[in-house]
């Protein structure tokens, strides 16, 4: 291949990639006003396009029951009339979840970003970070103990598949104001992840922050939401540290409350951990009451 025909072929490249960039924002556009419509009004659209299927595929067998159109000429019509309803919407149905799962992600990352979760009106990760370097400081300086919680609903994305975006909503609302009310006025407390919670607590450490913790874990395994499906009930797993001088800064007093959430998670979830000797707090079951 010459070095002009390269050029050409670079350049008819760039132009369908060019094309095929303006497409995708137009089809992009298109979905995110679709996105934007009441859902009512989505899944009216929906239940029309599946009564339009069924109509296509109604229409497909009237033509191979016509006597105009027997043997291969019928079995076209039929494959024709089922067909192109089907792959149009099944592509219109990946494109509408895919987008919306990444408008959904967008959102997260915007909102982990902010000072304030939008959602539970509680401190979001940038704010809690920061107040976790200041605690981190005065720990430092004066000595004054540090403790971490932090806690993840277990299931999440399970439950809020089944129960719908709302109910899971809901839930991370109720787990917000029941961590308010167990903690001090003077603690933090934050929203790091989708279903992920800290809360900070200076003058503390791990034996006592374990006190507020086992609550919530207890708490949250006692809420009930209702729903269209019956009432949701959730547990939690809890990871609890207290600063320590080996650590740099409040990141690292931060990553070792991950461990011992991912050790309360590991010994079985809806549980307590401790991150001094990863100390397990089991709860009791519902039938040992």
């Amino acid at each position: 291949m010459t070095l002009g025909q390269g050029g050409q072929n670079s350049a008819r490249d760039a132009g369908q990639g060019t094309r095929q960039g303006l497409w995708q924002a137009y089809l992009l556009g298109l979905v995110d006003q679709v996105l934007e419509l009441p859902r009512w009004l989505i899944r009216l659209g929906l239940a029309a396009a599946g009564v339009w299927l069924l109509a296509m595929i109604g229409v497909g067998v009237l033509l191979v029951q016509d006597t105009l159109l027997t043997g291969m000429a019928g079995r076209m019509a039929l494959a024709v009339a089922v067909t192109l309803p089907t792959v149009s919407l099944g592509l219109l149905a990946a494109v509408v979840l895919r987008l919306s799962r990444e408008n959904r992600q967008l959102t997260e990352r915007m909102r982990e970003q902010g000072g304030v979760d939008l959602l539970t009106g509680i401190a979001g990760r940038a704010n809690f970070s920061e107040a976790c370097e200041r605690e981190f400081v005065r720990f430092r300086r004066y000595g004054h103990p540090l403790a971490v919680i932090r806690l993840n609903v277990d299931f999440f994305n399970r439950l809020s598949d089944a129960y719908g975006d709302d109910v899971a909503d809901q839930l991370l609302m109720r787990l917000a104001s029941l961590m308010a009310a167990e903690v001090r006025d003077s603690d933090l407390i934050g929203r790091l992840g989708e279903a992920e919670f800290a809360a900070l607590l200076p003058g503390v450490d791990s034996e006592g922050a374990s006190q507020p913790a086992s609550r919530i874990c207890e708490g949250a395994a006692r809420l009930s939401l209702p729903s269209d499906l019956g009432d949701l009930h959730f547990t939690v797993s809890v990871g609890v540290a207290h600063a320590e001088k080996p650590d740099r800064d409040g990141q690292a007093l931060l990553r070792r409350a991950k461990v011992a959430l991912g050790a309360a998670v590991f010994a079985g979830r809806n549980r307590v951990a401790l991150s001094d000797g990863v100390l397990l707090f089991p709860l009791r079951s519902r039938g040992d009451d």
